[in-house]
């Protein structure tokens, strides 16, 4: 390795480490008796998910429906994929480390994730250590726009999976094109694991994995072999396929109940110019430009920047065709949320086109003693310094590494307490309801972390059908209208949904204060209120079952009937089964999208599985099958010249290639034609 290498590569540690620093990674773990974490926007929200996927398989069971989210949703309308790295995580620490602060850590390696992506990408094109220290540089430095994929939308929006989902998309395309260029085994089972990661994490990706991979497998393609490249793209396609089926498959099968909100969008094309310029900056858009031009030029000798260039190019065509031409194709797409593939492959692309610029501006002038890579080096450091120094240099929001809200502050710790009151005051089988929130982030998805009961908000973020009565208009967003925010402290609207206490924030507790089926406990902050004569989840006719269980995937209540129906207050789905005094029975959706069941007079024993069915059954077979196929094949040795390792003149070459006789021919006639060593 040469010294200016090793240089280089400490630079990127030093530039991650200073990332990590400026994200207090390595701050305390508690503040103001609570755990300190990021806390904005849809932090919350994703820690919960990993707190209830970490309880579950404590509990030895897998989460496939998850209870505790306004009326339950299934895990596919809302894939765990991200949610099983942060378990993981905590596993992997023995339980010692707190999930908020697993989360934290979780959050910073992802932020930083791309530095390593961007150096595989330069080794595997031959390229020196400063295009993957620009390019880092560049994603520190730049936090995007909210959708884009960069430090606005993982640290401050808190979009983990989105942006994971596009890393591994990239990643993906990077490892089929050098499987297409060399043939590498290996490289397509790497290709198939990141696109099945990509679609486990948010199964938007499909749209980025067809182009990005596509445009490689379209430039590697030559008339004289096309038949091995199109092999390893079906090899590719097949096994992501299967890695991925129990989501894919329960898409194919009930994605006609989901329902999504398109809340952004593109008005025009000048608009979508507009954020693809604001995603990575202006020079880094245009340094973008020349380094796709000079991958076009270039071409097969850098493969991977070569099918970084197509697919930039035609992933842009494809955000404009499903923006404007087809608006309509995939109805569970905001074409914004495309961004953050794009922004990766732009970021690479800048930093080959700052090396191309440096290597011809050297070129025209005959500088000597100066090579590419200190131009690069300089131009490093006045972006950081403009984009990550003194305030007074680049605005609030266009600096890199800005604060975030953070979950250690008095009012978070408030709220804990308050929820832990709640759930002690709450009766046994009813949930809970949070409204109001003290700021414009969501603490109150915190709850599920502290509380493990059904819950309701009045801001949720996030619901998969529009059923749900309430005073907000399904269609158009996700949380209640605040002028008619009184109706969800109505009586009719906590028995209907069987909520048992209120937490409330200092804006709503006005209204609650005047509900007469509320009756306050404290107020400050956050406000307790117990509801007078609650209702529970599942009632019997007229009378609340006496004993109640609600998990994830199983309902359990016992109780006496006077033969009517019993009502049960969670989310219908079709792969809900009931057994009543254990007869299977049927179930009738209602129309604010709950369960009913006829049951007989008498006492009654009721009991609601999330059912496994044949098809998931199925599903996980073939997943498994998949799993044993990349591994099989991942396992293998490969036969062809990996691009990435040196050639002749005194370099490294492969054995099997030493010992093939076209090798040797090759060798026997380079030494014949060498100059023969003078006598001594």
């Amino acid at each position: 390795m040469t010294r200016g290498r090793r240089i280089g590569i400490a630079a990127m540690w030093a530039l991650a480490a200073f990332a990590a620093w400026r994200m207090q990674l390595f701050a305390p773990w508690r503040a103001f008796g609570t755990f300190d974490t990021f806390g904005s926007f849809d932090h919350p929200f994703h820690l919960a998910r990993a707190e209830t996927l970490v309880r579950s398989l404590l509990h030895g069971r897998s989460l496939r429906w998850i209870a505790n989210h306004q009326g339950g949703y299934p895990a596919e309308f809302y894939p765990f994929g991200w949610a099983w790295v942060e378990a993981a995580l905590w596993f992997a620490g023995l339980g010692r480390v707190p999930l908020p602060i697993v989360h934290r850590a979780a959050t910073v390696g992802l932020f930083l994730l791309p530095g390593a992506m961007f150096a595989w990408m330069a080794a595997r094109d031959r390229w020196p250590i400063t295009v993957p220290l620009s390019a880092f540089a560049l994603h520190v430095a730049v936090p995007g726009e909210m959708w884009s994929g960069g430090y606005s939308e993982l640290v401050y929006v808190g979009l983990a999976p989105s942006v994971a989902a596009a890393i591994a998309a990239v990643a993906s395309m990077t490892a089929a094109s050098a499987a297409f260029a060399s043939g590498s085994r290996r490289a397509c089972a790497v290709s198939a694991a990141a696109a099945a990661a990509a679609i486990w994490c948010n199964p938007r990706a499909v749209v980025a994995l067809v182009v990005c991979v596509g445009a490689a497998w379209v430039v590697s393609v030559r008339p004289a072999d096309w038949r091995r490249p199109t092999i390893q793209l079906l090899t590719i396609a097949g096994i992501a396929s299967l890695l991925a089926v129990p989501e894919l498959l329960s898409l194919a099968r009930f994605g006609r109940l989901y329902y999504f909100i398109r809340y952004t969008g593109y008005d025009s094309s000048l608009d979508y110019l507009a954020v693809s310029i604001e995603t990575v900056s202006l020079p880094g858009f245009v340094l973008a430009g020349v380094g796709a031009a000079a991958a076009f030029r270039l071409r097969h000798e850098r493969t991977i920047s070569y099918a970084a260039a197509a697919a930039l190019v035609a992933y842009a065509a494809a955000t404009l065709l499903l923006s404007f031409g087809m608006p309509s194709a995939i109805e569970q797409l905001e074409t914004t949320r495309l961004m953050p593939v794009q922004r990766l492959l732009m970021i690479y692309l800048a930093a080959v086109g700052l090396h191309a610029l440096a290597a011809a501006a050297i070129a025209r002038w005959q500088v000597r003693r100066l090579g590419p890579p200190a131009v690069e080096a300089v131009a490093v450091a006045a972006l950081l310094t403009i984009y990550v120094g003194p305030e007074r240099l680049m605005p609030f929001w266009s600096r890199g590494l800005f604060p975030v809200h953070r979950t250690g502050t008095p009012a978070f710790g408030f709220l804990h307490q308050v929820l832990k009151l709640a759930d002690e005051a709450a009766p046994t089988g009813t949930a809970i309801l949070i409204a109001g929130t003290p700021n414009d982030d969501r603490p109150q998805l915190w709850a599920p972390v502290d509380v493990d009961r059904p819950l309701f908000y009045d801001d949720w973020m996030w619901y998969w059908h529009t059923r749900h009565r309430g005073p907000y208009d399904p269609t158009r967003t996700s949380r209640y209208d605040l002028a008619r925010v009184a109706e969800i402290f109505d009586r009719e609207y906590l028995q209907r949904n069987g909520i048992g206490a209120v937490v409330a924030a200092p804006s709503v507790q006005l209204a609650a204060d005047a509900a007469p089926a509320l009756k306050r406990e404290f107020g400050g902050t956050y406000g307790l209120y117990v509801v007078r004569d609650p209702v529970r989840i599942v009632t019997l006719g007229s009378r609340s079952a006496s004993g109640q269980t609600i998990e994830n995937e199983r309902i359990v209540a016992d109780g006496t009937s006077d033969g009517d129906y019993a009502l049960i207050r969670r989310n219908w789905f079709p792969r809900w089964r009931v057994a009543v005094n254990g007869r299977p029975a049927s179930i009738i959706e209602t129309d604010d999208g709950y369960m009913r069941v006829p049951v007989p007079r008498g006492r009654v024993h009721l009991e609601l599985v999330y059912a496994l069915e044949p098809l998931d059954s199925l599903a996980r077979l073939l997943m498994a099958i998949g799993v044993v196929a990349a591994a099989g094949l991942g396992s293998v040795g490969d036969t062809r010249r990996d691009p990435a390792e040196p050639l002749d003149g005194g370099q490294q070459v492969t054995r099997r290639e030493e010992q093939s006789p076209d090798r040797r021919a090759q060798l026997a006639l380079r030494a014949s034609s060498m100059p023969e060593p003078p006598r001594t």
